[in-house]
């Protein structure tokens, strides 16, 4: 037996079939260094090696292999050998910080479970083949994500967490990189919508399917039995959109989900404290609800506020409804009463040609751009996010200052206390209000404004922004009309893409990120502040950075890592 190892001891002159080892405890700033076992270590029984401190660490260059659980307290590396040299374990191995822990032949990595332990254990082979990628999305909480990638052939793809069956795989261990998710025979996916612990495929036929966390009849399937892969929904057909009010922080959150048809007409299930399904009642719906028909013909739906949620449609006539929690005036008609069926809202705003909602939780607001190319806003302001000049919260829709020229779209933030608001206007300008404690205004300062700031024209004519950030953090990319990305604000996690994770000056300018090219869309986890970002070519490629809490980078790793550029 070996025992009680001091830092930097050579054993490379040993050449043992087998040792059951217990490194003893190594001190803080030291490290035991163990090389060159030719024989390999292995232990019968669960080993405790290092036993060290936060900045202890144990560097093992050599082979090593434990049958049993090894146990560190303080940081385990491995050195740059082949994989055969690389610590092996069968069981588990519990570190603060794992850097290229392999398996026993035949087992894989496949994340953490609830005691923090990396899980080694047989999963299926990977698919390789997400390739050709139309659209994508992020399921997302507080600190964890999964992502997912539909492809131009109706391939549904997921990588992230997966500790409610969110990857469809019909287990709960996390992936590190894209598995394809089974769809119902003969179905084919054209696009795939996530909430916080589950996802629906819509089919090209019209059809949807639905798997994950369902204790509040959130997939719409009659009851609240999770799901460990897909299953049709049979009561929807003829679907063209799905939305969900699923956003935020509440972990197994009860979110309500909607679908809007060909037809124009709007169905709506699950989470309805509020009257978010819009059907008079608060009464919790395990399959799909017909909202009520006042609201006529339907062209476009949007959601938002995980457990407060509210929903708006737009009609065929321009006419826009809203209802579900109403505690900041969000749905726009003069209270701040729950409404439990579709409002009209007030017609001040004239005909409406698109609806964004924003906040989550406790800072929720609404925007909507008229045919005439005027922007209102209404609901929570205390960041000055309505852009009116004021942090006086709207019950009803203000028309916000023209400066920022003929708007044709608004991209709304998410955000639990501090949010942003943006608008972009015809010209590609992009115009921002609201919180910017990490510059994520980009207007060369941290001042938060109550007026529509125009973000620095060094990034292009703006086609796309995206935004990830809660509590007082926050980091902005946008993408422009010939296909770069340009990142701002908070960067802890990697978000702003600089290639470190230092917050890039404040006030600093919107910087190009690199080895991206071609971008045609760009999507985010939008509300945690341990945000990524991802970036679709127009050749079908995915590239994503920032926080990989449980692999939704798709890099190959489940454990907590920042990447801090762009990684297919």
């Amino acid at each position: 037996q070996v025992s009680n190892a001091v830092a930097n001891v050579d054993y490379a002159a040993f050449s043992f079939p087998w040792v059951q080892t217990l490194f003893g405890s190594t001190n803080a700033n030291s490290t035991s260094t163990l090389m060159g076992f030719t024989g390999g270590f292995y232990s019968l029984a669960s080993s405790t090696i290092g036993n060290g401190n936060q900045n202890g660490g144990l560097t093992i260059s050599g082979g090593a292999t434990t049958t049993g659980n090894a146990y560190f307290t303080g940081n385990v590396g491995i050195g740059t050998f082949t994989p055969s040299q690389k610590l092996q374990v069968v069981g588990n191995i519990i570190a603060n910080n794992i850097a290229n822990v392999n398996c026993q032949a035949g087992y894989t990595v496949t994340g953490f479970d609830g005691s923090g332990n990396i899980v080694c254990a047989v999963v299926p082979t990977a698919s390789t083949t997400a390739s050709n990628i139309k659209s994508f999305g992020f399921g997302h909480g507080a600190s964890y994500g999964s992502a997912y990638f539909t492809t131009a052939d109706g391939q549904v793809f997921g990588t992230g967490y997966n500790a409610n069956y969110e990857l469809g795989q019909g287990d709960t261990t996390n992936r590190g990189f894209a598995f394809s998710i089974p769809l119902p025979a003969g179905k084919y996916a054209s696009s795939t919508v996530a909430f916080n612990n589950g996802a629906f495929a819509v089919h090209t036929d019209g059809t949807v399917s639905a798997w994950g966390y369902n204790a509040n009849g959130q997939l719409g399937l009659g009851d609240t039995v999770v799901r460990t892969s897909p299953q049709l929904i049979p009561t929807l057909s003829n679907v063209k959109k799905i939305v969900t009010t699923s956003y935020g922080s509440t972990g197994l959150t009860v979110p309500t989900v909607c679908a809007l048809t060909t037809a124009g007409s709007l169905y709506c299930w699950g989470y309805n404290a509020y009257g978010q399904v819009g059907d008079y009642t608060t009464t919790q719906r395990t399959s799909p609800v017909l909202v009520a028909t006042t609201t006529g013909v339907l062209v476009d739906v949007v959601a938002t506020g995980e457990q407060y949620g509210d929903i708006c449609a737009i009609n065929s006539t321009g006419a826009l409804y809203c209802w579900g929690y109403n505690g900041y005036g969000q749905i726009g008609n003069y209270t701040t009463t729950n409404q439990l069926f579709p409002q009209q809202v007030a017609t001040t705003s004239g005909t409406i040609a698109s609806v964004n909602l924003g906040g989550t939780g406790s800072t929720q607001y609404t925007c909507a751009v008229n045919t005439s190319g005027s922007l209102y806003c209404w609901g929570y302001n205390a960041q000055g996010n309505l852009g009116d000049y004021s942090a006086t919260q709207r019950l009803f829709p203000v028309n916000v200052a023209t400066t920022s020229g003929t708007i044709v779209k608004t991209f709304n933030g998410g955000g639990s206390t501090y949010v942003t608001n943006c608008a972009l206007n015809s010209t590609g300008q992009l115009w921002c209000a609201g919180y910017n404690g990490y510059g994520q205004l980009g207007d060369y300062s941290v001042t938060a404004r109550s007026n529509f700031r125009q973000v620095a024209t060094s990034t292009g004519t703006i086609v796309q922004w995206e935004e990830v950030g809660t509590g007082s953090y926050g980091t902005s990319c946008v993408l422009n009309n010939i296909g770069q990305v340009y990142c701002w604000g908070y960067n802890a996690t990697g978000g702003a893409a600089t290639g470190g994770t230092a917050s890039p000056v404040y006030g600093a300018l919107p910087t190009a990120v690199g080895g991206l090219n071609n971008i045609v869309e760009l999507a985010s986890t939008g509300y945690t502040n341990t945000g990524t970002f991802c970036a679709r070519s127009g050749s079908g490629q995915v590239k994503c950075w920032g926080y990989n809490d449980y692999g939704e980078v798709g890099a190959g790793n489940t454990a907590a890592f920042v990447y801090s550029e762009p990684t297919t």
